[in-house]
């Protein structure tokens, strides 16, 4: 997955990792998004989400962020 300079690699099809991996990006434009890759936004736990899959299996999971409350982190 690329977008401008960033880039995702879930796997290069070594046996480095394990296929059917999934990661989880929680961002704000999700329908922006599903447009992009042509995939329809779906509605799951109260949340907007669309799902994509790389040619290994892998699992790019985007949640939107603007129905999640963020957690407060503290240190231990």
């Amino acid at each position: 997955m690329t977008r401008g300079e960033l880039r995702l690699i879930l796997s290069q099809g070594d046996d480095e990792v394990r296929p059917d991996a999934t990661v989880c990006l929680i961002l704000s434009e999700v329908e922006t998004l599903a447009k992009a890759f042509d995939v329809q936004v779906q509605q799951q736990f109260l949340r907007e989400q669309i799902e994509l899959r790389d040619p290994f299996g892998n699992r790019v999971r985007v949640v939107s962020l603007d129905k999640i409350p963020m957690p407060r982190l503290r240190a231990i």
